[in-house]
């Protein structure tokens, strides 16, 4: 029994088997709607704040970081939910070249606002990360600096919106 051949291609048959489960386990772009009209920036008519806690911090980016990540640094407020009946607030607290750590918070009439602090992931131009109760939510930047926003409950479906700097 040649054990160097064996050994050989049982390294082989292992590479190809994790290539194949990073491949499908890959994260990928998310699917936005296409939003018609295109969603604006403007005030929530929720009656319930979506207000970030009171020990949000904010930590400058490292000076080396690329811009379209740095960018990511700071705070949003706006809305979600048809007819803007939601109410949403984004703080990311610290952004690196992977991700990001934030703060997402979500509100509504029917909807008592529950901050959570999320360990986000980049996903090509888009921020990621994954709630407690297994949801997800994504944002992207839009060229004229307004945030659109994903929720995509684990029961299905979608809700979206739009932040902008307070």
């Amino acid at each position: 029994m040649n054990t160097t051949r064996t050994f050989a291609n049982a390294a082989a048959m292992a590479a190809t088997a994790l290539a194949a489960a990073l491949a499908s386990t890959a994260l990928a772009q998310t699917a936005w709607p296409g939003w018609d009209p295109p969603l604006q920036p403007g005030r929530s008519r929720s009656p319930v704040p979506a207000a970030l806690p009171a020990d949000v911090q904010v930590v400058a980016p490292a000076p080396g970081l690329a811009a379209d990540r740095a960018r990511w640094s700071g705070s949003w407020t706006g809305w979600a939910c048809a007819d803007a009946a939601c109410a949403t607030s984004l703080a990311v607290e610290r952004v690196s070249a992977e991700g990001a750590s934030f703060v997402y918070v979500f509100g509504s009439a029917s909807i008592k606002p529950n901050p959570q602090r999320v360990e986000g992931r980049f996903v090509g131009d888009e921020l990621h990360g994954t709630l407690a109760s297994g949801s997800r939510v994504a944002y992207r930047f839009r060229p004229d600096g307004a945030i659109e926003f994903l929720f995509q409950p684990r029961s299905g479906g979608q809700v979206g919106g739009v932040l902008a700097r307070p």
